[in-house]
């Protein structure tokens, strides 16, 4: 017998555990043969959900949101490298290899969570941008009628009263 399958099968690992070339045709086939009980894959889950906790909390502080976006993107952009190195050391925290070249599982486990999580950022964003247009928008508005409205009353009101005082004054 190969001496990797020995090895596989001392660690309690059988061979029909691994993931074959063959049997992965689509991201839900990837998903199922996905061991969800391995303690790292809960806590990555458990990352994604304080991420998505920490975007709602935080919606209506937009610094806090801009360093949580960058943290987030910047974790997007080290996917390749993050990937590369859990190929290579997967035996320290993994009982089966995930992680493939082409970084098809790492792309669904961890940078789309994080791309939807940014998304909703984003949306947030532009629904305060939005609301902020219309309230600039509608004060622009209020100013430009109020100086119409208000602007030729005053100065005759205004023109009346020292009319008026003059008048006492001749009196």
């Amino acid at each position: 017998m190969d001496e990797g399958i020995l090895e596989w099968l001392n660690n309690g690992m059988d061979k029909d555990s691994a993931i074959r070339v063959g049997e992965i045709d689509g991201v839900f086939s990837l998903l199922s043969h996905v061991d969800w009980s391995e303690r790292w894959l809960q806590a990555l889950l458990v990352f994604h959900i304080l991420c998505f906790v920490a975007t709602i909390l935080t919606r209506f502080y937009t610094n806090i949101q801009a360093f949580l976006f960058i943290a987030l993107l910047a974790i997007v952009f080290f996917a390749e490298t993050i990937n590369q190195y859990a190929a290579l050391n997967f035996k320290y925290f993994s009982r089966l290899q995930y992680f493939d070249s082409g970084g098809l599982f790492i792309s669904l486990v961890l940078c789309l969570p994080i791309l939807l999580n940014c998304f909703v950022m984003l949306i947030f964003w532009l629904y305060r941008a939005g609301t902020m247009l219309v309230k600039v928008k509608k004060a622009k508005l209020k100013q430009r009628y109020g100086k119409k409205t208000k602007g030729p009353n005053e100065e005759t009101e205004s023109e009346e009263n020292n009319v008026t005082e003059e008048d006492k004054k001749e009196k």
